[in-house]
């Protein structure tokens, strides 16, 4: 048995690799990323899903991962893709299954809470700016 995986990005949803193997998913991923991986670290850090396809055969495995590399031609894919265009189809449905989800969507980081010393500043120029104008005040 074997698996073609592929990596989404978390914000956009796109494929950026596709890859096979003969060992089982969890090793390679470990592989991927907790050994340094053979990817620039920008690719491990974007993926957001991790998805596969069971074959039967290494010989299997290694049709489909170059079907896939040239229909979808993910961005850190370089080598086996091929510039014409397909124009054969392989009969595999598109059922990608679900390995893990390490990100989901583009995150929110709210502002950071202002320092003490902000708010310090911000309170004395409120305090010398009321002092001006109770001083001009009584001056009239």
């Amino acid at each position: 048995m074997a698996y073609v995986y592929r990596f989404l990005d978390y914000r956009t949803k796109d494929i950026i690799y596709v890859g096979k193997t003969k060992r089982p998913l969890e090793t390679r991923m470990n592989e991927h990323f907790h050994n340094g991986g053979h990817l620039p670290s920008k690719c491990y850090s974007s993926v957001g899903r991790i998805e596969y396809i069971t074959c039967k055969t290494e010989a299997d495995a290694i049709l489909v991962e170059n079907y896939f590399i040239n229909k979808y031609k993910p961005r850190y894919n370089t080598q086996d893709k091929v510039q014409s265009p397909l124009t054969v189809s392989i009969n595999v449905k598109d059922n990608w299954k679900l390995f893990k989800v390490l990100k989901k969507g583009v995150t929110f980081t709210p502002p950071k809470t202002p320092s003490v010393a902000v708010f310090l500043f911000w309170g004395f120029m409120a305090y010398f700016f009321l002092l001006g104008v109770a001083w001009y005040i009584k001056e009239f």
